[in-house]
């Protein structure tokens, strides 16, 4: 994360002997450096479908090494607003020193990484991990387990039913996705010994809803 980024932490860390990556803010001096990077050393992500990744040497103010900066760089989206510092770009940098892996495989577990940081913020701020509801171990410990089934059954929801994503080819955050998809204004209706659910007809995810539980319903068979 952009808060650890501090040249002593990083001293530290080398003396140490540990091996880190750690997310850079994109302050002027930074975006300066990476515009002064030339296109042919940029190369493709390699295991994303868009962006690119490059890296340059840059010294903090008050040190005298270099230290490695990785980049990665998407395109904006047609019609988003570019800005000052980026340009046509959306840029995201990180330091290491790791000296001895490619680029761009440290920008994917880097990327993977925070992945799971999102992760846990999602399960503390829709799934009620940010409060331990007993006293008693064993209790937390229950309380841990159906936190995290519940995120998992939102999260195979999602890839297989294969959900369209949130902007951005992220998934649906949680309150999002119960909100369009499993809280619903609707009427169950028996009739002919079945069970019928009726929507409304200006559900707006009207065909996404039926997509999804179409999907389910054949893996289900095949169970």
């Amino acid at each position: 994360m952009p808060g650890f980024y501090s040249g002593a932490l990083f001293a530290q860390m080398e003396r140490a002997g540990v091996t880190y990556t750690c997310s850079v803010p994109f302050i002027s001096p930074i975006a300066e450096a990476v515009r002064a990077i030339s296109e042919p050393c940029w190369e493709p992500c390699v295991d994303k479908e868009e962006g690119e990744v490059a890296e340059f040497g840059y010294r903090l103010s008050k040190e005298r090494g270099f230290r490695r900066y990785v980049v990665k760089r998407i395109l904006i989206a047609p019609g988003e607003q570019a800005s000052l510092e980026a340009g046509g770009y959306r840029y995201w940098v990180l330091v290491t020193n790791d000296h001895a892996s490619p680029s761009v495989a440290l920008e994917s577990e880097h990327r993977h990484k925070a992945d799971v940081e999102s992760g846990m913020r999602e399960l503390k701020s829709h799934f009620g991990l940010s409060v331990l509801r007993k006293h008693g171990f064993m209790a937390n410990w229950a309380w841990l387990l159906i936190v995290c089934l519940g995120h998992n059954l939102c999260t195979w929801l999602q890839s297989l039913g294969h959900l369209v994503p949130a902007r951005g080819g992220r998934r649906l955050r949680a309150k999002r996705l119960r909100y369009r998809y499993l809280t619903l204004a609707a009427i169950v209706v028996r009739s002919g010994r079945r069970l019928t659910l009726k929507l409304a007809d200006s559900y707006p995810y009207l065909r996404e809803f039926l997509a999804v539980r179409q999907r389910l319903e054949r893996l289900a068979s095949l169970a």
